[in-house]
């Protein structure tokens, strides 16, 4: 988000809607659980582990505040952060024992864990639409390498709205659904030559992930 407002403001226009998984749980925490669990919001410190540093000022937006009570997000903390504090203290992860994450929320969902894997969110979003409009789950998708284009996977995907599906605009002129081109950029890096390789004419994506 940060690169595109300063070098390519001309595409915010195409930038999902949705918050990051980050600010998403965030705000869930400051408001939902603490509803639940009848605490202050206030009251809460809400620290995240992320492996970019991008994540650290992310936070610091003053539109994260969405329970009045302070920052959804408190601290951003990146992993390689994390690991050194490991180092100074002695902790060795491989030594201590194996434990079930705390279920702060309730259940969680497949959609959930692969949020947090390269082309994740991409995945999440498109197994939700793909199941609503065809009424049937969706396999994996398989990412290939893009020719020319190091550092970027793509995929098609084609959806076919079931015979009692009302997504009838996913029918296509044919009949036969639509094929989305989808890819996935790994890093800022490559994700300025696909950006260049969009304006140039010589790539066309319905859904990118970064």
């Amino acid at each position: 988000v940060a690169m595109v407002e300063k070098s390519n403001p001309e595409l915010i226009p195409y930038l999902s809607t949705c918050k990051s998984p980050q600010m998403m749980l965030g705000a869930v925490i400051k408001n939902y659980f603490a509803q639940e669990s009848g605490k202050n919001p206030a009251d809460i410190t809400n620290v995240s582990v992320m492996p970019c540093v991008r994540k650290q000022g992310e936070a610091d937006r003053e539109w994260f505040n969405t329970s009045g009570q302070g920052r959804d997000v408190d601290h951003v903390m990146t992993t390689a952060e994390l690991g050194k504090i490991f180092v100074e203290r002695g902790i060795k992860l491989n030594e201590l024992p194996e434990s079930e994450f705390d279920c702060l929320c309730g259940e969680g969902t497949g959609g959930a864990v692969l949020f947090g894997t390269t082309g994740g969110v991409m995945e999440a979003a498109l197994r939700t639409v793909y199941e609503a409009v065809t009424g049937e789950p969706m396999g994996r998708i398989v990412l290939e390498e893009a020719r020319g284009l190091d550092g970027l996977k793509e995929a098609k995907l084609t959806i076919k709205p079931g015979e009692k599906s009302p997504f009838k605009m996913f029918e296509g002129k044919d009949g036969e659904g639509i094929t989305l081109n989808i890819a996935v950029a790994n890093g800022l890096g490559n994700a300025k030559k696909l950006i260049k390789s969009l304006q140039d004419g010589s790539a066309k994506y319905d859904f990118i992930e970064v």
